[in-house]
């Protein structure tokens, strides 16, 4: 049987753990998967083989030396892929320095028998789109957010050849699929959308759901970066100090914008309120996600986001904007709130409605949110579309 090839451009990190738990769950599926990484940056994945592309050195001489070597020797050993490869990427009106760039980026995955080649962000088929060619695969591609939402602000009409090229879409909510259709997916194309899960085995309901405590605590689980939104929860949270509500704010996670957010919280002298937890393991973050109240998703985009699925598993009272998929993540009034993003206003507001509400319909809402994630956000449910999606 071919395998999966699944292109990432690192082994998956701490945030990635949604990554890990698809390819895990695959392979106990019984499908054969191997990871290609662009770079060797953390743990590898248990019982996975990982293939890892070859690096460019900095010095320009080894680096021209090693580059010249890796091509003939790729063209040598996979004669076929290598022709394929190149008459392609020439037919497309690439350069030969331009094909051979790609080819050095590309050629850890020939000599490898695949079914599917799946990169699970747009971005990395840039250059790559006539990879599946070459070595006779189809060809998979996931948005996610980032990918299809922000990077083609800057870089206009970039998929356009990776539209051509690939087989059938993965898209993680709605929303993120009509962005595609903006961005020149051809809608006579097949596509799917497979939410993100987690392992409901793990993440366990907490004790005393829709109770308040005083002070309110209140936590957000994210990287540190300016899509996540955090700096409006903590405009949101001066708000609520401001009209009398005591409150705590923790924010687990890590990243470039934790300089910026930790001036904006001595400059709204919030240091008694606001508290960046940094980077925590998944179980003490989960054991933080118990000891809340209400779990806030502040984001300015966001493709769906696991961090919200469980704490809505966790029983945590759930505020999220309406950034892409987070809409579908969360249903308003059902299962959490929904308030419109880029405003700490709306987010203030929404807070002390919560607070307000009777302890029952609290109760209710967490209730509901359980319920939800627990049929319709599992990994062994994920496994199955994810194998469906392969298999035709």
């Amino acid at each position: 049987m071919k395998g999966i090839g699944i292109i990432l451009a690192s082994n998956p990190g701490y945030s990635e753990t949604f990554l890990m738990n698809k390819i895990s769950y695959l392979k106990k599926a019984g499908l054969q998967v191997i990871v290609f990484a662009d770079r060797d940056r953390n743990a590898r994945i248990k019982d996975c083989k990982t293939v890892i592309a070859h690096q460019v050195a900095e010095t320009a001489w080894i680096r021209f030396l090693k580059i010249g070597w890796v091509i003939l020797y790729t063209t040598l050993v996979h004669p076929a892929a290598c022709t394929r490869f190149f008459l392609s990427e020439l037919k497309d009106g690439r350069s030969w320095l331009v094909a051979c760039k790609n080819l050095y980026r590309s050629c850890h995955v020939f000599g490898y028998s695949l079914a599917w080649i799946h990169f699970e962000f747009a971005t990395l088929a840039l250059g790559r789109e006539n990879l599946c060619r070459a070595v006779k695969a189809r060809m998979a591609v996931s948005v996610r957010g980032f990918d299809i939402s922000l990077y083609p602000l800057s870089h206009p009409n970039c998929y356009i050849l990776l539209w051509k090229r690939v087989d059938k879409l993965h898209s993680i909510s709605d929303d993120l699929y009509l962005e595609a259709l903006r961005q020149g997916f051809p809608a006579e194309k097949p596509w799917v959308k497979i939410t993100p899960a987690i392992n409901t085995d793990i993440v366990k309901p907490k004790m005393n759901l829709g109770l308040i405590g005083n002070p309110v605590k209140v936590v957000s689980v994210g990287r540190l970066e300016w899509k996540k939104g955090f700096e409006y929860a903590i405009r949101a949270i001066c708000l609520l100090k401001q009209v009398g509500i005591s409150i705590e704010y923790r924010i687990v996670g890590e990243g470039s914008e934790r300089e910026s957010l930790a001036y904006s919280i001595v400059q709204q002298q919030l240091q008694h309120e606001v508290i960046l937890k940094g980077r925590l393991s998944h179980s003490e973050t989960l054991q933080v996600m118990h000891e809340a109240d209400i779990y806030l998703q502040p984001s300015v985009q966001e493709g769906f986001c696991n961090a919200l699925i469980e704490a809505q598993a966790t029983g945590l009272l759930c505020i999220a904007t309406n950034a892409e998929g987070l809409s579908e993540n969360v249903i308003n009034e059902e299962s959490g709130w929904i308030v419109p993003k880029v405003n700490p206003h709306a987010l203030a507001k929404k807070i002390q409605e919560v607070i307000e509400l009777p302890a029952a319909v609290r109760k209710g809402i967490a209730e509901n949110a359980i319920h939800r994630v627990n049929s319709n956000f599992r990994l062994e449910s994920q496994v199955r579309q994810f194998n469906d999606f392969y298999a035709n």
